[in-house]
């Protein structure tokens, strides 16, 4: 049976300074655990941005299937991010 794919949407600008510092966390989850990551700068993309209802940078949305979960601001830390992760693969 195959699995649904952990897909991780990190969406970040170039002038945000903690998102610099998570970006590389992020990819590391990822490649942890065999997602796939879209890193998605909110200036050069702002309508996928606007469709995610990202308010803030860092934002990362992690998605399996139906199941979604996002991470804003101090909420995206690497250790909460690599929980749940951790989890829908368990």
């Amino acid at each position: 049976m195959p699995t649904t794919p952990i897909l991780i949407t990190y969406f970040t600008a170039p002038w945000c300074a903690p998102c610099r510092q998570l970006a590389p966390r992020v990819r590391t989850i990822a490649e942890a655990v065999g997602a796939t990551v879209r890193m998605v700068d909110i200036d050069t993309d702002p309508r996928a941005a606007a469709r995610a209802d990202v308010r803030s940078v860092p934002t990362v949305v992690v998605t399996r299937g139906d199941d979604a979960m996002t991470f804003t601001g101090a909420s995206a830390t690497p250790a909460t991010i690599r929980s749940y992760v951790t989890g829908l693969i368990d």
